[in-house]
C-alpha cells in the first residue's frame, strides 16, 4: 500500500486528493492489513521537501497496518509538468534514502518498545 505522507496536511499538498477524507481512508486502510493474514508492503516515496519531515508520522502509519515490508524510494522527476510543480531540487539522492530509512527503522523500534 502506497503511504505518500505522514500527516494529513502534507497528505493534501502531496497527493491532492479527490475526497475531503482522504486521511481516515488512508489510516482505516492501514488498520484492514493489520488483519490480512498475510505479508503486506508499505510503500513510501520520498520527495524532498514535501514529506521527508515527519518520521515518527511514518512510524506510527506504518506501525498501524503492521506491514511486514517497508519500501522506501525517492521521487523520480520525469521533466516538467503542469500538473507538477516538482523539480530536480525534490529528488532526493540515495543516501539522503538510506538516511531516512535508517531513521525510520529507529523510530518503528521505538514504538515497538512500547
Amino acid at each position: 500500500m502506497s503511504v505518500d505522507a505522514a500527516n494529513p496536511e502534507s497528505l493534501e499538498e502531496v497527493d491532492r486528493p479527490l475526497f475531503s477524507d482522504a486521511w481516515d481512508r488512508l489510516k482505516s486502510s492501514l488498520s484492514c492489513l493489520r488483519r490480512k493474514g498475510q505479508r503486506t508492503v508499505a510503500r513510501l516515496t520520498v520527495v524532498k521537501g514535501w514529506n521527508s519531515d515527519d518520521l515518527a508520522g511514518y512510524a506510527r502509519l506504518v506501525a498501524l497496518g503492521r506491514c511486514s515490508l517497508v519500501e522506501v524510494k525517492g521521487v523520480t522527476f520525469c521533466g516538467k509538468s503542469d500538473a507538477s510543480n516538482l523539480n530536480m531540487t525534490n529528488t532526493p539522492w540515495h543516501h539522503e534514502v538510506v538516511e531516512f530509512t535508517r531513521k525510520l527503522k529507529a523510530e518503528l523500534d521505538a514504538i515497538r518498545e512500547e
